[in-house]
């Protein structure tokens, strides 16, 4: 099994927000020390906790090294008018309570409420970029900078009196901090559940007191340990995927509920109206699109504002899916400046979907403002709104990303 140490290794340095304070406070004397030491023994630690078996090993990880383990169990959406059996937060906190008394945590599980925080930086921004046609962002990116590392991080580390030293969650990432007191943001040992992707906008200060226990692990070992501890609950219970709130509903369905029908028409290349949509909110470029009478699957290839039509092409592979460049706007870096060597073209990895591989391009900019993706090949299925996440080209570190604001061409033969 991979070791505890992967993470433990780093030295976070403090936020932000204490370099109000006198050097001379107890406080910040206090936030000095963690940040030339690390995580030590003693330590209080808020950590983010779900019903999920990856949080639920985080924080035996984190009790049986010696820390105080503040359980948090975060509230981010506002049920009240829903029907709770989609995402049952009163059945989660009640298995989380049961798991960590089984732990040995003495500590009460507590609840947080962020949904305002959420519906206000979150969920919104996400239902007007989806009303204005073209984009597609992604909520779970936002979540974890806005909330889990932004709202979260506020409450339990900031103010003059903060709970806890250190935030973890059950994420799959690492952190270790380099040779100039930055901490980077590093990929997973198990590659194939590595979360840096959701991870790639949240700021250097909360990365830098942020603890991923389980990010030096493989999923398969989390599970087994589960399974030796007693908790096979835990360990047999199927992963959440998507948004809690969605439930088994599809997207389309649910994100209706916010943003008026439009309805239009499906068309091919050449124009033919081939079939209805109700919105362009509705569809994703890449995705499948439902044609009656079709034999063959046809795919969004692109949509058209401006005369509220969805463009469609038949086939997986059709060159019309496929495009070489992006531009990213707003960019955000780790380490908290963008790189040197991007003025006249960095070489990287891209990441601009969670499910889909890294990609080698070269990326470059002229302001602080844009960031253009050539990548080496032509990808499918690139999405205006969708993250674009950057990797160092032979290393395991994420430089960080953004939205993907414009398209380059179609590869059409």
């Amino acid at each position: 099994m991979r070791g505890w140490a992967i993470w433990r290794v780093s030295a976070p340095a403090p936020l932000q927000r204490f370099s109000k304070i006198g050097k001379s406070s107890p406080i910040m004397q206090s936030v000095q020390l963690r940040a030339l030491t690390g995580p030590k023994h003693g330590d209080t630690v808020a950590l983010g906790i779900s019903g999920g078996v990856d949080s639920a090993i985080s924080a035996y990880l984190l009790f049986e090294q010696g820390f105080k383990v503040l359980p948090i169990y975060m509230h981010n959406w506002d049920t009240r008018n829903e029907d709770t059996s989609r995402c049952p937060s009163d059945a989660d906190f009640a298995l989380i309570t049961r798991v960590c008394k089984h732990i040995g945590i003495t500590t009460s599980p507590e609840r947080v409420d962020l949904s305002k925080e959420y519906w206000a930086q979150v969920f919104d921004p996400m239902v007007t970029a989806l009303a204005a046609g073209r984009k597609t962002p992604n909520p779970d990116v936002g979540c974890n900078r806005y909330i889990k590392f932004g709202a979260f991080a506020d409450r339990y580390l900031g103010g003059d009196k903060p709970r806890a030293d250190w935030i973890a969650m059950g994420h799959y990432a690492r952190v270790e901090r380099d040779q100039n007191g930055k901490t980077k943001l590093l990929t997973a040992i198990d590659a194939a559940k590595d979360q840096t992707y959701y991870l790639s906008m949240v700021h250097q200060q909360a990365l830098s007191r942020a603890i991923f226990p389980v990010g030096g692990f493989l999923k398969s070992d989390v599970k087994r340990l589960a399974r030796e501890m007693g908790l096979d609950e835990l360990a047999s219970r199927k992963e959440s995927m998507g948004i809690c709130f969605i439930g088994k509903r599809p997207f389309a369905e649910f994100i209706g509920q916010y943003i008026n029908e439009s309805p239009g028409n499906l068309v091919s290349l050449e124009g033919r109206v081939i079939g209805r949509h109700n919105g362009l909110f509705s569809y994703t470029l890449g995705q499948s699109a439902r044609i009656p009478g079709k034999s063959e699957r046809w795919f969004v290839a692109d949509k058209r504002v401006d005369s509220n039509e969805i463009v469609v092409v038949p086939g997986r592979t059709h060159p019309a899916l496929l495009r070489k460049s992006v531009t990213v706007v707003s960019p955000h870096w780790i380490s908290g400046s963008s790189p040197r060597e991007i003025s006249s073209g960095l070489r990287v990895k891209c990441k601009y979907r969670y499910r889909t591989d890294a990609v080698l391009a070269t990326i470059s900019c002229s302001d602080a403002t844009t960031v253009s993706v050539m990548f080496d090949e032509p990808q499918l299925g690139l999405t205006e709104g969708q993250q674009c996440a950057f990797y160092e080209a032979d290393g395991d570190a994420c430089l960080g990303g953004g939205p993907i604001e414009t398209l380059g061409p179609m590869v059409l033969s």
